[in-house]
């Protein structure tokens, strides 16, 4: 238990010591250059956001815009999620994907931004009456806009 203790003191000694170089190095930061935000550097090098990992490799409006380009009839968001991992990773067609919440919300957040830009539409799915419907991704199916010819 002692040594438990002294342990613990030794730990806040550092603690302490390690927080009076920071204040001391951001000062001097604030001395070299004014204009200079720790705030920022602590936002760009989150340690959480660096070590997230992403869940497609490619940019998802070209994964997108591959999926409907192969065939652009009404779909949900799972056909949608599936051809894209598919793309992303460059699978044939009967491989065995499973598709996750991450990537279901990628996709999803994705859809939602091109549909506000007016480059896809959507619709409501038929649901029975008894189905809840929860949330614009359970009920909707999606597509590429199609180009009206005036005339």
């Amino acid at each position: 238990m002692r040594l438990f203790l002294i342990k613990l003191k030794e730990l806040a000694e550092r603690e302490k010591i390690l927080n009076a170089q920071i204040s001391s190095f951001t000062a001097s930061l604030g001395y070299i250059d004014p204009d200079f935000d720790m705030k920022m550097i602590k936002k760009d090098y989150d340690t959480a956001k660096l070590l997230r990992q992403k869940p497609f490799n490619k940019n998802l409006s070209y994964l997108i815009s591959q999926v409907f380009k192969q065939n652009n009839y009404w779909r949900n968001l799972y056909s949608i999620t599936l051809d894209a991992i598919k793309i992303d990773r460059e699978l044939l067609s009967t491989s065995r994907i499973e598709v996750t919440m991450p990537h279901q919300c990628a996709i999803g957040n994705a859809l939602r931004k091109l549909y506000k830009q007016g480059i896809i539409e959507r619709q409501e799915k038929y649901l029975h009456y008894k189905i809840k419907k929860r949330g614009i991704f359970d009920t909707s199916e999606w597509r590429l806009k199609q180009i009206e010819n005036e005339g």
